[in-house]
């Protein structure tokens, strides 16, 4: 069994949904796409999860923050239909989902990111796999795509978590080597002779090596330029398609887990402290790019923390848990003044003794 579903298989249970256990949220509104229920959680008598209520809005930022063992990773693989909760529902645009035998669609469009990316790519395949693999599965290319429409939509999902040009990796035998990126290889490029340059873009993009040399003067270098960066541009991408997860860095790991979620088009992401394990010199990188997604994808996020720093950073909104429970829900700048109760308050305290991330929230 491999690594990624060794960590994900699940046991069902029978999930009992009685009248004590039902709370009235407010009516539904289009604005609306996820809602959980009164979700309960409970493990041989530990409540892990004690009735929570939330409504993520549709494009909307919702950080959950507490201290490990506050039941904000288990309340996240209920909303991700990986486990069952004892009670309580999961709604998706006002309808209910079941527990975990969700639909091939429903668990499209609700992914998950995790913690560590080590534990949920698969070592043993390659990048071109595992962001293929589930694009396969939902058909988001149609029911038969070519070969290359799969690489076509697995180099554009690097991209878009901004992995290819310049880059770090750390190849299979532990030693840190520098992807030349596009722009090395264009000055490489630029260093063989023009016939060469031609002949190595129409190779790599299907632009003809008529088309090139069919310009003149300014026009042709700029054409031929533009070409061999496209070139380049999509052998380094393919190279790293073809490498495995153990030759990247901690936080191209995490892009290519999120590259991954995005492979299926979500609707909802849910991260599980997607930057915990990751270097402070690149957690920010990894902020910034969940916030761009949101402004370009209109991705809602539901985001699980410690860190009020990154809460702070992403999100519209913080709700607190403590001990399974909700202790406070507030619009994220009303927190930040008036946090309320005093564990939300020390939660702060302790969060201001270090640094407090400054916004990069997403606008839809």
């Amino acid at each position: 069994m491999s690594a990624h579903m060794a960590g994900h298989n699940t046991v069902e249970h029978t999930v009992e949904h009685t009248a004590e256990h039902t709370v009235e949220l407010p009516a539904q509104s289009t604005d609306v796409i996820l809602t959980l229920r009164d979700i309960t959680v409970q493990y041989s008598g530990f409540m892990a999860v004690d009735h929570v209520s939330l409504n993520l809005p549709r494009g909307g930022a919702i950080g959950i923050v507490g201290e490990s063992g506050a039941g904000k990773s288990t309340l996240a693989r209920v909303a991700a239909g990986l486990i069952a909760p004892t009670s309580g529902q999961v709604l998706l645009d006002g309808r209910v989902l079941a527990p975990v035998r969700r639909t091939r669609e429903q668990r499209r469009r609700v992914q998950m990111v995790f913690q560590n990316p080590d534990s949920s790519l698969n070592p043993s395949h390659s990048i071109r796999r595992i962001l293929a693999e589930g694009m396969l599965l939902h058909k988001t290319l149609g029911p038969h795509p070519d070969a290359e429409a799969v690489d076509a939509r697995c180099r554009e999902l690097l991209r878009m978590v901004g992995l290819g040009g310049d880059s770090d990796a750390i190849d299979d035998t532990g030693n840190m080597t520098v992807q030349g990126g596009v722009g090395a290889s264009a000055a490489s490029a630029g260093a063989r002779s023009a016939s060469a340059g031609v002949h190595s873009a129409s190779a790599g993009t299907g632009v003809s090596a008529n088309t090139v040399l069919g310009t003149t003067g300014s026009d042709a270098g700029a054409s031929a330029s533009a070409a061999v960066l496209a070139a380049a541009d999509v052998s380094e991408l393919n190279d790293m398609l073809s490498r495995r997860p153990q030759a990247f860095s901690g936080g191209q790991r995490q892009r290519i887990a999120i590259a991954r979620a995005l492979a299926v088009n979500p609707d909802v992401l849910i991260a599980d402290e997607p930057t915990s394990a990751l270097d402070v010199s690149v957690q920010h990188e990894v902020l910034e790019l969940l916030a761009d997604l949101r402004r370009t994808r209109g991705l809602s996020l539901m985001l699980i923390t410690h860190d009020l720093g990154v809460a702070n950073a992403l999100c519209d909104s913080i709700m607190v848990m403590r001990a399974g429970q909700v202790l406070v829900h507030k619009p994220t700048a009303a927190f930040f003044t008036d946090p309320g109760p005093r564990y939300a308050r020390d939660l702060l305290a302790a969060s201001r003794s270090v640094a407090i991330a400054a916004p990069i929230r997403g606008q839809v």
